[in-house]
């Protein structure tokens, strides 16, 4: 969380916000397991939210987790063909006795 942030302006609201921007940033990094918890630690989070706000919020996350999961599905389709792109390659050295 911003450190250039007042104690005043700590809220429940400011603290679920800055967790979900850091959704967006771990996403593109590819840390899913840092991801995963710090979806986590939201879903406890947002209980601390005043009721009038949290269902704002919680739609919000829900679209940004649903962004994040198409993005998560493409990165795993991505791994999914360079590991049969490394298997075909192990094959063919098989085939061919390089190994």
């Amino acid at each position: 969380m911003a450190s250039s942030m007042l104690a005043s302006d700590v809220t429940p609201d400011t603290i679920v916000l800055e967790m979900s921007e850091h959704l967006g940033a771990l996403a593109a990094a590819g840390e899913w397991d840092e991801l995963e918890q710090l979806v986590a630690r939201l879903q406890r989070a947002i209980v601390d939210v005043p009721e009038r706000r949290r269902r704002d919020l919680a739609r919000m996350l829900q679209e940004r987790i649903a962004g994040i999961t198409d993005e998560a599905r493409r990165a795993r389709g991505e791994v999914s063909r360079e590991l049969t792109h490394l298997r075909r390659g192990r094959r063919a050295t098989q085939a061919y006795g390089l190994t």
